[in-house]
């Protein structure tokens, strides 16, 4: 049941619904009906496509044999990676970061690298840091985790937050599918490891920052949060999670439309089509492309939902959850537990699903295009070992 990324949907949400509920920062709006009901809707339909799907075609999570090609393929991404850095004639963002040489950009990061080659190596390597820890885990071998932590390296080196995390996420999955079942002793230990690592990413927020007390002041602690036990650390979590919400229903009635010539081509770059590809589109037309407003600057995400209302009012976040939908239902169709990345797909899916919660992870580089590549690849790739 945990393998299918329809049921995490109502997971997912759900859970920054009951969160958001708490009240704990007074500068949220209130869901409107409207907003909880579109919720509750989806909730259902993904429910109900998750028990057609788990009827009618099971899946499982499949153990790997042993992969005596991953060192060669851990070899051609570290020797594309370097090819790479030589075409770019400049540091790599990491080492540019450390000397001081330039400001740690999100356009310079974006835009380093050899056009189209770079964005691919990345989610290549991404795919194969989550491929090589399912191998981890179905042969014990440290070699194959020695793999995966090199693979990361890059990623480091490129300074590529987004897939690191969707990496270390897909991962995280792929430990819970290899899982027989989950045991009380397994979720204890899961849910000890998410406090800490809440706890741990609140405290470095406060220390980022200065001033333990910054964002309760920023974002209007209430007393529900301050007068309880909750250490404050932890409020760091919540914001995080539930701000998203928030910035969805800031724009909740507010829609706009951008003009018939660039209409179409707005809504398509920044709701469907990859990043990699789609700012080469913005950058030859120059649509106009409305930015949703922040309950404050510092929270800029708002769910995979706010920008298609902006476009389209409430027939957006409608279309974009039968494309989320449809998305999530193409590639369960055509993975197949023959294909050496069936499970990493699976991960993947379910990342796609989590991480809406923040953005849309439909049109993000970073998931679209190993996805793409474990569906497309896997009977290459597979063909280039020993049968299994």
């Amino acid at each position: 049941m945990y393998l299918n990324p329809y049921y995490f949907y109502s997971l997912a949400f759900g859970l920054v619904l009951v969160l958001y509920n708490l009240g704990w920062a007074s500068i949220y709006p209130v869901l409107s009906v409207e907003l909880v009901s579109f919720l509750l809707i989806t909730f259902l339909v993904s429910a109900l496509l998750g028990y057609i799907v788990s009827t009618h075609r099971h899946l499982k999570y499949v153990q790997l044999p042993k992969d005596p090609r991953i060192g060669l393929m851990v070899i051609l991404i570290y020797f594309v990676s370097l090819v790479d850095v030589i075409a770019a004639r400049i540091p790599p963002p990491l080492f540019q970061s450390l000397l001081l040489i330039t400001e740690d950009s999100k356009e310079f990061i974006n835009n380093y690298g050899i056009p189209l080659v770079h964005p691919v190596l990345l989610c290549l390597t991404v795919l194969f840091c989550i491929y090589t820890f399912h191998l981890f885990l179905s042969q014990r071998r440290k070699r194959y985790l020695l793999y995966c932590g090199l693979l990361y390296l890059p990623l480091i080196i490129f300074f590529s937050r987004g897939t690191i995390a969707i990496g270390f996420i897909s991962s995280l999955f792929i430990y819970f599918f290899h899982l027989k079942s989950l045991s009380w002793r397994t979720i204890s230990g899961a849910t000890v490891a998410v406090l800490g690592a809440a706890y741990v990413f609140g405290l470095s927020g406060n220390l980022r920052t200065g001033d333990d007390n910054f964002l309760l002041d920023v974002t209007g602690a209430t007393p529900a949060f301050t007068e309880s036990l909750i250490p404050k650390e932890y409020y760091w979590s919540y914001i995080y999670i539930t701000s998203p919400m928030a910035n969805f229903q800031l724009n909740a009635r507010r829609s706009e439309t951008v003009g018939i010539r660039d209409f179409g081509v707005a809504l398509a770059t920044s709701t469907v089509i990859p990043l990699f590809v789609g700012k080469y589109i913005i950058r030859a037309l120059n649509p106009k492309i409305p930015q949703p407003r922040l309950i404050t600057s510092a929270l800029t995400t708002g769910t995979t939902y706010v920008v298609p209302y902006i476009f389209l009012d409430w027939l957006g976040p409608g279309l974009m959850f039968i494309y989320l939908m449809a998305f999530l239902g193409f590639f369960l169709k055509f993975f197949r537990p023959d294909n050496p990345f069936y499970v990493s797909g699976l991960a993947l899916l379910n990342t796609v699903v989590l991480l809406s919660i923040f953005d849309n992870m439909v049109s993000f580089t970073g998931t679209v295009v190993p996805l793409i590549m474990a569906w497309a690849l896997g009977g290459i790739y597979q063909n280039l070992r020993p049968r299994w």
